[in-house]
């Protein structure tokens, strides 16, 4: 008895340890999607870089205070920039055209008193000319009066000239002044420093009396409303995403919920640093309570079958084939695939049962 209940367990041991793993064929449901990491972001959020260097002299706005296009932010103090405009404006009213008149006015009533002895002088000689023809009069007094009206109508031609010149010189100091002090007020007025949108101040990053140049960032603004999702989405992922495909998003901020969203922007150039590009997503019913820079994980869904052929990956091998529970082995096709099952396409049938490959 003792004998036969042994040889009984030794029985059992064997054709325990004989006995394979295994999985009946069957068509179901799979989804395939791609695997993302990123954060929240305000619609319409940016960094405010200040137009002009100097130093914080005022800072006029808090951190989560609601702002509006165009309000005043900071205040920025620039000696240069104030004495560079207190000289424009005394250039301009210096070479103001009102101012300088004058000048051409005076040019001007000489040039009628040179016309009036050019007509004179051109008068007297052809008066002499006549009487020269005629025998009358010496050569010495013809000669006179053709040097005369030679040099009357030269000055006449030289001062025309020279109003032009005048008129143009006025005019020309006239637009450089107008435009340089155009320039110094703007520069003024770069010295304050103003939102872009209507928004909300999610953070100051400068205080009073800080330098800072074009390249300094000093606050950040967005719409204190609207969010979207802003997602990292790997190079070898890229092409599979497509406008409109759905996202199923979660946050460690709602950790027992998940949120639908929509891929609504793709950005088309690659990060090379981190080889990743930029996939902008929208909330379809967004979380009640949002903020800049809260981090997800996101998983985009490319692709789903309601009835597929699947099988477990670990039941496949790495020449895609299944080994039947008989032992034959075939050879299969993939389709579509998630972390956990395959389609098989073709080289399968529903019912069939499948082994689990022995490792050896």
């Amino acid at each position: 008895m003792r004998y036969f209940s042994l040889f009984l367990f030794s029985s059992l041991f064997l054709s325990c340890k004989e006995k394979k793993d295994s999985y009946i064929v069957h068509p179901t449901s799979i989804t395939q999607s791609v695997y993302a990491s990123g954060i929240i972001k305000s619609e319409g959020q940016y960094q405010v870089f200040p137009k002009s260097s100097g130093v914080i002299a005022q800072v006029l706005i808090a951190e989560g205070e609601i702002v509006n296009s165009g309000s005043i932010l900071m205040k920025i103090e620039n000696e240069i920039v104030e004495f560079n405009q207190a000289l424009s404006t005394v250039n301009a009213q210096f070479n103001d055209k009102k101012n300088n008149n004058d000048k051409l006015e005076e040019l001007y009533q000489n040039i009628k008193i040179v016309e009036k002895k050019l007509k004179t002088d051109s008068m007297l000689f052809i008066r002499q000319k006549n009487l020269w023809q005629q025998g009358i009069g010496s050569q010495l007094e013809y000669e006179q009066r053709e040097l005369s009206y030679d040099n009357a109508r030269s000055n006449f031609k030289s001062i025309r000239l020279r109003y032009s010149q005048l008129n143009k010189q006025v005019n020309l100091l006239d637009k450089q002044s107008e435009y340089a002090l155009k320039i110094s007020q703007t520069q003024s007025n770069d010295r304050s420093v103003k939102s872009q949108i209507s928004g909300i101040v999610y953070s100051i990053l400068k205080k009073e009396g800080e330098m800072v140049t074009p390249q300094t960032p000093v606050a950040i603004i967005g719409s204190d409303k609207e969010y979207h999702i802003e997602l990292n989405v790997d190079e070898t992922d890229i092409t599979k995403i497509k406008i409109g495909q759905p996202v199923a998003v979660s946050m460690e901020s709602y950790p027992e919920t998940s949120f639908e969203a929509k891929i609504t922007k793709i950005y088309p150039i690659m990060n090379e640093r981190t080889k990743t590009f930029v996939v902008i997503a929208t909330f379809i019913k967004s979380p009640p309570n949002l903020y800049p820079n809260l981090s997800l994980e996101a998983n985009i869904l490319i692709s789903k079958k309601e009835r597929a052929l699947l099988v477990p990956l670990n039941y496949l091998s790495n020449e895609n084939e299944l080994t039947l529970i008989s032992g034959e082995k075939r050879k299969v096709r993939i389709g579509i695939k998630n972390f956990e099952m395959a389609e098989i396409i073709d080289g399968i049938k529903e019912g069939e049962e499948i082994a689990k490959p022995t490792t050896e």
